[in-house]
């Protein structure tokens, strides 16, 4: 994924491996200012993951990479639609919960992380502080 803002040359932000499921990029744009959230699905056999990042002023931020899926024991896949997450932006902190139950493990210091945790649905699952983004 490469990103392009004005005339300047492009940066590359990121990349996934090809692995014959293919991938989206959806945007989130919030209603405070002119700031989007950004979220890449990675497609997989059983269950997607995803990268997400932050848009303002030019600027993107990787906010983290995650697994979701539904959670289900006799499911030939665990997708979990992007319709069943919701983003908030409250002051200076973005908040990602989900509409329906969600299996939810952070990747994004530790990429082999076997913890998943259940989060309910309207259970915050992750924050961002926008004023404190992580360095790239």
């Amino acid at each position: 994924m490469y990103y392009l803002y004005g005339n300047e040359n492009k940066q590359f932000i990121d990349s996934i491996e090809i692995d014959g499921y293919g991938s989206t990029l959806y945007s989130f744009k919030s209603e405070k200012n002119n700031s989007y959230v950004v979220l890449w699905k990675i497609e997989h056999e059983y269950s997607p993951t995803f990268k997400a990042y932050y848009l303002v002023n030019g600027n993107l931020v990787k906010i983290g990479y995650w697994g979701i899926f539904t959670p289900c024991d006799n499911c030939d896949t665990q997708d979990y639609p992007i319709e069943y997450i919701r983003i908030f932006q409250r002051d200076d902190t973005i908040e990602i919960s989900f509409l329906k139950d969600a299996e939810f493990i952070d990747y994004s210091e530790n990429s082999y992380n076997e913890k998943w945790t259940l989060y309910k649905a309207g259970t915050l699952a992750h924050s961002f502080n926008i004023d404190n983004p992580p360095k790239p």
